[in-house]
């Protein structure tokens, strides 16, 4: 082992800086690792007063293999080309405690890898796009993303400890998200988020996700994020185009972020919780009202699912349940029920036999109709189904017998609330084979 200190208190590794006693403690004021493989084995603990920057000389890439314990007061700052952190088990059992009194950041040149992070006391900067964790994340303080994507890659839904504070995700969508992208694979649980909005000192903004399916074929991610809007609620999210007919003033003045990333996705439900101020200014809103509905990019509206979901005044809740996989997409937002009566339903559905949008369902939000009667005209004008079963809806078939053709279709909707009045809808949909 070599190394050198100089009149500041620098440490620079030359060579192999080797920790082997266990319970050690190692002090030092500001570590720079040039080019320097560092061992850390089991029960050691690092105790670094100011920075840790790793870096590259003479062509190699400074490393370390962590087993035990760095515990930080500074910045950790990545300037090589690699990860820094190598030999990393599948069971992660090294841990990089950031514990400074003051703010603390990660910053550089290349993302790092870390086996687990533990965030304590001041706030924290991420300014690394794509750092990832492989062990678990400790959270006792306010992480602040900065527009950066931090992964997740253990899929246990407890990969998350949260203790205290919230991770900060709030951007706008021309800053680009702070995104927690968390590798799931195909785990079946429920995973939290403790998002907040800065408006108090807790995740006010925590986003639960819970899957539902007992297997999907494929892994894969969800990536979530949060930012407030005006109350015309814009700017809008990415690839988000149009609020349709809805009116800014019963919706929530925030979006939620919840995109799978898989080839087949799996049946989830979603809580997402809510600030007071995102409702607050909309007269429009009734929180008992309050549904969830979200974007489909496929297909450019928000219009192909009702707006669904049960809300929780006293907790600032809303709880989406049962979402099949074919309604799982990224933009969320939350909506005043308590509106006109309104007919929701679907632009096209495949009645192919697959289980999945098999049935036209038609459905009138803001009332329970006593009398309802759905009906199907071909491109003719001729009459070809019929129904007064609200539940029953369209199975693509001309009167249960033969499917019809491909094509596009006429609906019309005659509703009677339980006050008489009478509601009349009609619209286009699309038999998709």
């Amino acid at each position: 082992m070599i190394c050198c200190k100089n009149n500041k208190g620098l440490i620079r590794f030359l060579f192999t800086f080797f920790i082997a006693v266990c319970q050690i403690f190692v002090q030092a004021q500001t570590v720079v690792n040039n080019g320097a493989s560092i061992f850390v084995t089991s029960g050691a603990n690092v105790v670094i007063g100011g920075d840790l920057v790793n870096l590259q000389a003479a062509g190699n890439d400074g490393n370390i293999s962590l087993d035990g314990n760095i515990l930080l007061n500074g910045n950790f700052t990545n300037n090589a080309s690699n990860n820094v952190f190598i030999n990393i088990e599948p069971v992660p059992n090294g841990n990089v405690i950031f514990k400074g009194n003051l703010p603390q950041s990660i910053n550089g040149t290349s993302p790092v890898f870390f086996e687990s992070v533990d965030l304590q006391k001041s706030d924290k900067e991420l300014n690394l796009n794509d750092c990832r964790i492989y062990g678990s994340l400790r959270l006792d303080a306010i992480l602040r993303l900065n527009s950066n994507r931090l992964i997740l890659e253990n899929g246990n839904p407890f990969s998350i400890n949260y203790v205290s504070k919230y991770i900060l995700s709030e951007t706008t969508p021309s800053m680009g998200y702070g995104i927690i992208q968390w590798n799931i694979g195909r785990n079946i649980g429920t995973y939290n988020v403790p998002f907040g909005s800065g408006l108090d000192v807790t995740n006010d903004l925590n986003v639960t996700l819970t899957t539902r399916t007992s297997a999907w074929p494929t892994t894969g991610s969800v990536s979530f994020a949060t930012y407030h809007t005006d109350q015309m609620n814009v700017p809008y999210p990415q690839n988000v185009f149009t609020l349709n007919d809805y009116n800014p003033d019963a919706m929530a003045d925030r979006f939620w972020l919840v995109s799978p990333d898989f080839t087949e996705k799996p049946d989830i439900d979603l809580v997402f919780t809510y600030t007071a101020p995102d409702i607050v200014f909309n007269s429009s809103i009734k929180t008992d009202f309050l549904k969830g509905m979200r974007y489909n990019p496929s297909q450019s509206t928000w219009e192909d699912m009702p707006p669904k979901g049960l809300s929780d005044i006293d907790n600032l809740k809303v709880s989406v349940l049962n979402i099949s996989n074919n309604d799982f997409f990224s933009d969320w937002a939350l909506i005043s029920s308590d509106l006109e009566p309104h007919p929701w339903v679907p632009n096209s559905f495949t009645p192919n036999g697959d289980t999945h949008n098999d049935v036209f369902l038609t459905e009138c939000l803001g009332f329970e109709p006593v009398k309802y009667q759905l009906m199907i005209f071909n491109r003719w004008g001729g009459k070809i189904y019929e129904t007064e079963d609200i539940k029953k809806g369209w199975d693509g078939k001309i009167d249960g017998s033969s499917l019809c053709p491909q094509g596009v279709y006429v609906w019309k909707v005659i509703a009677t609330s339980d006050n008489g009045t009478e509601y009349k809808f009609i619209g286009r949909v699309s038999l998709v084979k």
